[in-house]
């Protein structure tokens, strides 16, 4: 296999997508409840933590597989900066007690980095295309980066707007509906990043054998 850390780190960052994954899911199953439930804090307090939980794995997770990753591939490297800068923001949000405006801010410029990350993940994984002469993952390249850029300020721009303009009592349906646009955009956006880290994981899978051609993937 000529790429083994890149493929562990892959499989690694594919595992942090899908704990990201679940994470979203759990996200949209919970804003659906608080509609339905009389009292939804009581209720669904331990599903805040366990979004906590979930949220601070995928950030470790992902961490570790761009790492890994970066043994053989330099360009992860630069992802890491982003990925750090991401770990930080979300732990100041983790224990700023006061300022609510404050922690939504934070928790917006989280994105940014997480955008940085993403974009020189898949920018990573087609470098390992280019060298493995993978046609077909390299096509993808310009949709890949523009959905996870569009979608990702996409959902930042909502947010923005509901945490700084739509916080008043008075616009409670226009939030939820808005929130589950926001988590539906973030659905989307992590499932074409797995379908990028899934073909790049079958590609370096492919590479172990001497006679393989990339375009049979």
């Amino acid at each position: 296999m000529k790429f083994p850390n890149a493929l562990r780190g892959i499989k690694i960052i594919h595992l942090a997508e899908l704990v990201t994954l679940l994470l979203t899911v759990s996200s949209l199953g919970m804003l659906v409840l608080e509609q339905l439930l009389e009292d939804p804090e009581k209720v669904l307090e331990p599903f805040y933590w366990l979004i906590l939980v979930l949220g601070l794995a995928a950030l470790a997770l992902e961490l570790a597989g761009i790492f890994t990753a970066a043994k053989d591939e330099p360009l992860f490297k630069t992802a890491c900066v982003g990925m750090l800068l991401t770990l930080v923001l979300s732990f100041v949000v983790l224990f700023l007690q006061e300022g609510q405006l404050l922690r939504t801010l934070i928790e917006l410029l989280c994105i940014i980095p997480t955008i940085y990350c993403s974009v020189t993940v898949i920018n990573g994984i087609m470098r390992l295309a280019e060298m493995l002469d993978d046609k077909v993952l390299l096509t993808r390249k310009p949709f890949l980066i523009r959905a996870v850029v569009l979608l990702s300020l996409g959902a930042m721009a909502l947010e923005f707007i509901v945490a700084f303009f739509l916080h008043e009592e008075k616009y409670e349906t226009l939030h939820a509906i808005l929130h589950t646009m926001i988590l539906t955009m973030e659905l989307v956006e992590v499932s074409v990043f797995l379908g990028c880290t899934g073909q790049a994981e079958k590609l370096l899978h492919h590479s172990a054998s001497p006679h393989a051609d990339p375009q049979e993937l």
